[in-house]
């Protein structure tokens, strides 16, 4: 039995996701009939019949009855989000989110989930790179104001050990949500992304794999922060001209005889090798590094230490190094150097 901070922690999180859905339909979002951006995106798919939503409409318990979800949408100031229920009598009325339960709001969920309006995620994410973000911010306009966005700040600011609010998660249950945020807002941008381009792509790829290629070329670049001059709108028209001719390079490949990731990487590593990248004065550069064979090099066991484990490790010792030995090391190695103070 979840206790009381921890459903209001989890109905809190429930109600920012579909808040954000709303936020992502102007406002309103039907659940009996759909409109024409949805008939198209599932008309594939078996989930429309009479464009109607397949098994439509959503239905939630209210006052110990089903009762049909009209719409989800913000009340008239829009900023708070409501379920306009069919009153059955010609009636209809709002009823509040934060009035229902974690229940009935995850039923609310699954149904938005299961129509794609909320993308699913599975797999982990890499790190956010400066790039990446650039490309989701300019995709989702309405970034800094959902609630899942949000979120992910808590979690991340958790798990960098900073001041956050208590989550009740271990670290390994927080990278996961983390993570699965992460991908979610991803998927989302990419999708936005396609549907806002237009038709002609270069090497006649499809704009799911042309889209794919670019974002998996601005990560690397990004992880290795690449920089083709100060203006980032060259760095980015650099990037953007790579994906072109990865494109146009592969616009016969058979992905079932070829590993794609073998080729993206391929490629992305040899044009960032022939292109010098500018330094960026605010660029940071490790000085160590911390893995199970260094641990067992000092006499330490590892069998049973997780990636979390050599995280949290990794930062101790960061602590400590930078309280005592770090600037002592600075000075004899700038020295042996042969830097010069600007004294």
């Amino acid at each position: 039995m979840k206790d009381k901070e921890t459903l209001e922690k989890l109905r809190a999180y429930q109600i920012g996701v579909i808040r954000s859905v709303i936020a992502s339909r102007q406002g309103r979002l039907g659940t009996y009939l759909a409109d024409a951006i949805d008939r198209e995106r599932l008309a594939d798919t078996g989930g429309l019949a009479d464009e109607e939503y397949y098994e439509s409409p959503l239905t939630i318990r209210y006052d110990g009855l089903c009762r049909n979800v009209i719409s989800l949408e913000f009340c008239e100031d829009g900023q708070t989000p409501v379920c306009l229920m069919d009153g059955w009598d010609g009636d209809d009325f709002p009823l509040l989110l934060e009035n229902l339960s974690c229940d009935t709001l995850q039923i609310i969920a699954e149904w938005l989930q299961e129509y794609d309006f909320i993308p699913s995620a599975e797999a982990a994410p890499q790190t956010t790179s400066d790039l990446t973000a650039d490309f989701v911010e300019r995709c989702l306009p309405e970034y800094h104001t959902r609630y899942d966005v949000f979120r992910l700040g808590e979690l991340q600011n958790f798990l960098d050990g900073h001041e956050s609010p208590e989550f009740g998660l271990n670290r390994d249950e927080a990278v996961a949500e983390r993570d699965r945020l992460q991908l979610r807002i991803y998927a989302e941008a990419v999708t936005a992304f396609m549907k806002r381009q237009p038709a002609a792509l270069p090497g006649n790829v499809s704009l799911r794999d042309y889209a794919e290629a670019l974002v998996d070329i601005a990560y690397e670049a990004g992880r290795r922060k690449f920089r083709s001059s100060d203006n980032s709108r060259d760095t980015a028209a650099t990037l953007i001209a790579w994906g072109d001719e990865f494109s146009r390079q592969h616009e016969d490949t058979d992905w079932a005889e070829k590993e794609y990731l073998d080729e993206i990487c391929r490629f992305t590593d040899e044009k960032l090798r022939s292109v010098p990248s500018k330094d960026d004065p605010n660029a940071e550069f490790d000085i160590a590094f911390l893995n199970r064979a260094v641990l067992e090099r000092h006499g330490y066991d590892t069998a049973t230490i997780t990636d979390s484990d050599l995280q949290e490790l990794a930062g101790r010792m960061g602590d400590y190094y930078c309280d005592s030995k770090f600037s002592e090391d600075l000075r004899t190695a700038c020295g042996d150097f042969g830097l010069q103070t600007m004294e």
